[in-house]
């Protein structure tokens, strides 16, 4: 019996049909990889039908047979009942993307190897980059799969197979391929999905990235090239909180905060909208750097604004204090189930919260049961973990556990010892590498003013104003503090800084 290959080009977007290397798309690159794989007998494309046409403009005349498996909509049951039914009669699959330019044929062969020699039903690479590597399913598992998948319609996600398989790991018959370089902390993909990676593929490929041993050398010691775009923007929509928590730097550099309410203008507002999508083409936009968003009298026009913006993904940070069920209800019915919510609680026992946060904490919790309803699978609780509620945070993530599965437990910040130590444990690497946050994040400040980061509290390192410049300009000027940190170069801010490892949406 021979394999098949199963192309996933469910949700292609404009940049996997753009020219990356030697004139070819990366799907045109993905499909031929398809055909050099071993004992492949046909390529099935699984796709939609807005796509269709598109592909096959790409993929014309091919060394293989070439069918489409086309759906209105797909969920991870439909996609491995489609493997099922494609495979029949045949003994392995190939899984992988359409957006992937870099799939890599020498480590391809050493996994197929493995996987005969061992008689695997899964086969996956671990520690390479993602795009690098397929995974290889033998059919016969298939079916546990499919069971094993929830009754709801599950999202197609990349890492969806391996997820399905986590559930019951020790049933299946496993074999992974190790890189020789574990570039996981790097978070690199190598895909064409966003104008950030299309960028970061692009840079590699003209670097010579073309195998897995330039590959590798390149990501780990061209890091230069892996700064592209802003993916996280966070902007201070209102300089007014209902909270002066204890723990929150913002009381003691803010002004007056429970009093005062200067608020960021829509038409301002759209304009940062505007210029992040011109720019960064995707990002989340946390709409609560500083102060209480549901203070702002026009926070539901504001989300509105924001979903106008497709790839533009909004988030909001609240205390869950001062919301109008009205305002959540028409955010609900306007904006829909795009914006992602936190609501930062901290404890679960009523004292401690006071003495954190202070009053509210009915309130808080009444907002959550109003978003878990209008927003299902798209709220989650956060506490800040420090001296202070460690005892608490066990029972905390416990009792939080029994109504949603997101549960945040952030590390506390001492905003570069301006505040007082209070973290319970260094988390820190046993290495310094370069900050996150000057990497791909962007802090907008409630007059248009871009510091260096959250951290630069004091504003000694402006990078420019949205207001005023283009956005190119600004990122531009970030640039010079991430390469210096690449050679280990660290100004005062920076030095005292324990939040360059934390990785934001």
């Amino acid at each position: 019996m021979g394999n098949i290959v199963v192309v996933n080009a469910i949700a292609l977007t404009r940049y996997a049909f753009e020219n990356v290397y030697k004139e070819m798309s990366a799907l045109e690159l993905s499909v031929k990889f398809g055909e050099t794989l071993s004992d492949v007998e046909k390529i099935f494309i699984f796709t939609v039908p807005y796509l269709r046409s598109s592909i096959e403009k790409k993929i014309k005349t091919r060394a293989l047979p070439v069918e489409y498996r086309e759906r209105e909509t797909w969920d991870l049951k439909l996609l491995i009942q489609e493997m099922g039914e494609c495979s029949r009669n045949r003994e392995n699959i190939f899984y992988f993307y359409g957006d992937c330019p870099l799939l890599e044929e020498s480590i391809t062969s050493r996994m197929y190897r493995n996987h005969l020699r061992y008689f695997a039903q899964y086969t996956f690479a671990d520690g390479y980059p993602y795009g690098l590597t397929p995974e290889i399913l033998n059919v016969s598992i298939l079916s546990s799969l499919e069971k094993l998948v929830s009754g709801g319609e599950e999202p197609v996600e990349r890492n969806s197979i391996f997820s399905v398989i986590q559930k019951d790991i020790n049933s299946f018959d496993l074999e992974t391929e190790i890189s020789p370089a574990d570039t996981r902390l790097l978070r690199v993909s190598l895909t064409c999905d966003t104008q950030r990676n299309y960028i970061q593929t692009g840079r590699i490929i003209s670097e010579g990235g073309v195998n897995e041993t330039a590959i590798l050398d390149i990501i780990l010691n061209r890091q230069e090239l892996l700064r592209t775009l802003p993916a996280y923007v966070a902007v201070q929509i209102i300089d007014g909180c209902l909270q002066s928590c204890s723990y929150c730097p913002f009381p003691l550099f803010g002004g007056d905060i429970l009093n005062q309410r200067n608020l960021m203008s829509l038409k301002e507002f759209a304009e940062i909208l505007k210029k992040v999508e011109e720019f960064a083409d995707d990002a989340v936009l946390a709409l609560s750097l500083w102060g209480e968003p549901a203070l702002h009298s026009q926070i539901a026009e504001l989300l509105e604004e924001t979903v106008k913006h497709k790839k533009i993904y909004p988030l909001v940070e609240t205390s869950g204090i001062g919301w109008n069920k009205d305002t959540l209800k028409r955010i609900s019915e306007n904006v829909g189930n795009v914006v992602q919510w936190i609501v930062s609680l901290d404890a679960h026992e009523r004292n401690l919260y006071k003495e954190l946060r202070g009053e509210g904490m009915e309130e808080a919790l009444h907002t959550c049961d109003i978003l878990f309803s209008l927003f299902p699978g798209r709220v989650h609780v956060q506490a800040v973990r420090m001296k202070y509620n460690e005892e608490n945070l066990e029972t905390f993530f416990r009792e939080w556990k029994k109504r949603t599965p997101n549960v945040i437990i952030q590390k506390y910040d001492h905003f570069c010892n301006f505040l007082p130590q209070r973290k319970v444990t260094d988390l820190s690497p046993v290495k310094r590498h370069p900050c996150w946050h000057l990497k791909r994040d962007l802090v907008i400040l409630l007059d248009g003013t871009v510091p260096l980061c959250r951290e630069d509290i004091k504003r000694n390192y402006i990078l420019g104003n949205i207001f005023e410049q283009e956005l190119s300009e600004i990122w531009q000027e970030g640039e010079r503090y991430y390469l210096e940190q690449l050679k280990g170069i660290y100004n005062p801010l920076c030095e005292k800084c324990d939040e360059y490892y934390t990785f934001n949406f």
